[in-house]
């Protein structure tokens, strides 16, 4: 019964770990980038 589900897992646990790759990566391009976008705004105001 469970060796089944088993066999199944790996694609799902790969789908998760992509997104959370690419979340992961999102999250710190925007934590990176948004220094830079309040200093030019600062400047623009």
């Amino acid at each position: 019964m469970k060796a089944k589900e088993f066999i199944e897992e790996p694609a799902e646990i790969s789908k998760i770990t992509i997104l959370a790759f690419i979340i992961g990566n999102a999250v710190a391009v925007v934590a990176f980038i948004t220094p830079f976008a309040l200093y030019i705004l600062a400047k623009e105001i």
